[in-house]
């Protein structure tokens, strides 16, 4: 039988705000507790804003938002990150 013991959700940091990154974002926010997006990274303010602004919309707690990967990389700690860069 599996556990019922409450686990703590996955930190996810979100490179990349752009079509992709949007995305991606939309994919995050429907797995519900087990993720926690804290934080988006992009030289484009505004992509990363909408990015946030989806994840609150969608009752998730808000990310800190980014524009240097070097700062988002020492100040955020996330378990996983998600890169979403144009290749």
């Amino acid at each position: 039988m599996p556990s019922q013991r409450a686990t703590s959700p996955v930190t996810v940091m979100l490179i990349g705000a752009g079509r992709m990154g949007q995305m991606h974002v939309q994919a995050l926010s429907t797995m519900g507790q087990r993720i926690r997006v804290t934080s988006i990274v992009d030289t484009d303010t505004d992509a990363s804003q909408r990015a946030a602004d989806f994840l609150t919309s969608a009752g998730h707690p808000s990310p800190s938002v980014y524009t240097d990967v070097h700062a988002a990389l020492n100040l955020d700690k996330a378990q996983a990150c998600v890169v979403a860069t144009p290749t």
